[in-house]
């Protein structure tokens, strides 16, 4: 019988580069004469984004921005005021290696900002981000499975691994004009807008991917009448995509993320000349990988009874996913703002979030912080800007029944609703949408390599049976490849029904 050896094959993701970089921001900004002059800074906040990235087999370029928002009290002391620049920003990392196939994902996130003002009209900033960069491979493993022919005998295993059946990536622009029309007067000024992706579906056809989601958006702004009175919007633009993805189909699951790359909102007059619409212009990253675990057999052990064999062995790491967590979980907590005194909450945000994800056990164990930005009035009746933690942690069971694991996490905002109870708490009640998937992680030494060197030629056996004492556990195994016969025929002679021997006992191991 020829040679034959049977191969599976797994793509995998393999890291590159996984670190981060310090992106420097520096401005002097001096404000437009339609705003009114600086009294008091209450908070200047520093918004990056990446906006796109390209990259070569050893460069990747960055590109991205960060939104500069100052929001302080004017010279009358009259209301809250608002001035946005965006500053651009470039960065280019030597990555030796990319391949056309590279996952990439980028982050930004600030790691600090001060602001100092020089005069009534003019601040200096000065800031950094921190770049999230990792990059990955698509390798395709071909992974011995099965060997026969030349007398060959294999000792198999069953194993479980994650094989990459298909990804993508692309940028969504979002382009609508919103109606401001709700309230009784126009805006006069807007202080702050910010926006948040919501993936609400995903449907999987043959190498297409239908994705529905919400771009909410959220606008604070100071209404044209004579109170100058400061109110809030939230408008939610639906999302409708079809994306492309080669070698999925509707039996898949895929894991889709969605991210804000850029947001620009600008007011604009309607036909009465009141500023009641607003031009929103956003790009949104998708990327979408699909995953699934597949079984297969590797070979731990072979031997030849016609020839000797040529052999190579390699410590093989297995990821497969051995749960998934898709949870909507409310925080509730109370806010202590004594040391400010408030009367009336004008607005209150996220500025980010941190979570960790931990498998110990049977158990995913989340936990993690909301940064939340509060602007408020005090009971002087003067604005403060306020900012305060909020922790949180959540546990969920998970079918992990192994001594090596691993996971990752995404966790978002759905809603964020607060109260003031007097001048000294706030109750918020945070509402954040989590998925989650535990991982089975294990490494098993197989056999990658396997060739029949017939130069060697094995000597038939010198009788037809041979009388072998063994004692009890001894494997069949072992004993078939000491005696150059096959475990088939140990058995077959013998009657044995498992290929480990349960009490001492004599065996008749026939030649071959």
């Amino acid at each position: 019988m020829d040679f034959v050896l049977s191969k599976e094959t797994l793509k995998t993701k393999e890291s590159i580069y996984d670190g981060s970089v310090q992106q420097p921001i520096d401005c002097d900004i001096t404000l437009p004469e339609y705003c009114p002059d600086i009294l008091r800074i209450l908070k200047c906040q520093l918004t990056p984004r990446i906006s796109s990235h390209n990259f070569n087999t050893d460069r990747l370029n960055i590109d991205g921005s960060a939104i500069l928002r100052i929001l302080y009290i004017d010279e009358n002391n009259a209301t809250v005021n608002s001035y946005e620049q965006i500053c651009q920003f470039s960065k280019t990392i030597d990555v030796s290696n990319i391949s056309s196939n590279a996952i990439i994902t980028l982050d930004a996130e600030t790691e600090y900002v001060n602001c100092r003002a020089i005069n009534q009209r003019r601040v200096d900033i000065n800031g950094s981000v921190i770049i999230k960069i990792n990059i990955s491979d698509v390798k395709e493993k071909h992974i011995l499975s099965s060997a026969g022919g030349k007398g060959i005998q294999i000792k198999t295993e069953k194993v479980e691994s994650l094989t990459i059946k298909g990804f993508a990536q692309k940028t969504i622009t979002v382009d609508e004009t919103l109606e401001l029309g709700r309230s009784d007067y126009a805006v006069a000024q807007l202080i702050r807008y910010d926006g948040d992706v919501i993936l609400n579906d995903v449907k999987i056809i043959t190498n297409k991917l239908l994705i529905k989601g919400d771009l909410v958006l959220k606008l604070l702004y100071t209404a044209d009448d004579k109170s100058g009175r400061i109110e809030s919007l939230t408008h939610a633009l639906p999302i409708s995509q079809i994306i492309d993805v080669d070698g999925i189909d509707d039996t898949d699951k895929c894991k889709v993320n969605l991210k804000l790359s850029s947001l620009s909102l600008s007011l604009r007059s309607d036909s009465n000349g009141e500023l009641r619409q607003a031009d929103v212009v956003a790009k949104i990253s998708v990327t979408a990988l699909s995953a699934q675990n597949i079984s297969f057999q590797v070979i731990k052990e072979a031997y030849s009874t016609k020839c000797n064999l040529e052999t190579e062995r390699q410590l093989m790491e297995f990821v497969s996913v051995a749960d998934n967590v898709s949870d909507v979980f409310l925080i509730r907590d109370s806010l202590d703002v004594t040391s400010v005194g408030v009367s009336n909450v004008i607005d209150l945000w996220s500025n980010g979030i941190t979570s960790n994800a931990r498998v110990e056990g049977s158990k995913l164990i989340l936990n993690g912080s909301l940064a939340l930005a509060i602007l408020v009035t005090d009971t002087s009746n003067q604005a403060a800007y306020l900012e305060r933690q909020v922790e949180f942690e959540s546990t969920y069971d998970v079918n992990v029944n192994h001594t090596f694991s691993k996971c990752s996490v995404d966790v978002g905002i759905n809603a964020i609703d607060y109260i003031a109870h007097g001048s000294d708490k706030i109750d918020v009640k945070i509402e954040l949408r989590i998925d989650a998937s535990a991982y089975k992680l294990y490494h098993e030494d197989i056999i990658v390599k396997l060739e029949p060197d017939e130069s060697e030629k094995h000597l038939n056996a010198p009788c037809a049976l041979t009388v072998y004492f063994c004692d009890e556990n001894e494997s069949v195994w072992d004993i078939a490849r000491r005696y150059n016969t096959t475990v088939a025929a140990i058995m077959e002679e013998n009657e044995l029904e498992s290929e480990v021997i349960d009490r001492p006992r004599m065996l008749m191991i026939p030649g071959i």
